[in-house]
């Protein structure tokens, strides 16, 4: 099995525990950190493709999911649908520039 490394800065908690506009306002704040900060040119998020609060989170930052792979879970032995988002420098800057969500 080949293996792909993909830069994330997001990395989101269990939605139950945490109000839904946090996780929001967590995550404007990380695209903010890596892209003005640490001068990053894109950065990926991947969940668990039936986690449903952390997908609109991704929807609603207007990132573009790019693929879907099979999560090996080492604690439980098996392997479980991620999904990965994506947002480039370029899609960050026009988001902010017309001031939508960021």
């Amino acid at each position: 099995m080949k293996t792909e490394l993909l830069p994330a800065v997001i990395n989101w908690m269990e939605a139950r525990n945490y109000p839904f506009t946090f996780a929001t306002e967590a995550s404007i704040a990380s695209l903010k950190y890596g892209f003005e900060r640490l001068g990053l040119n894109e950065i990926y998020i991947h969940t668990y493709v039936k986690n449903i609060p952390s997908k609109r989170v991704a929807e609603k930052l207007h990132m573009n999911q790019v693929k879907e792979f099979e999560k090996y879970i080492k604690n439980y032995n098996i392997f479980m649908r991620h999904v990965v988002y994506k947002m480039d420098f370029t899609q960050y800057q026009r988001l902010k520039n017309i001031s939508m969500v960021i």
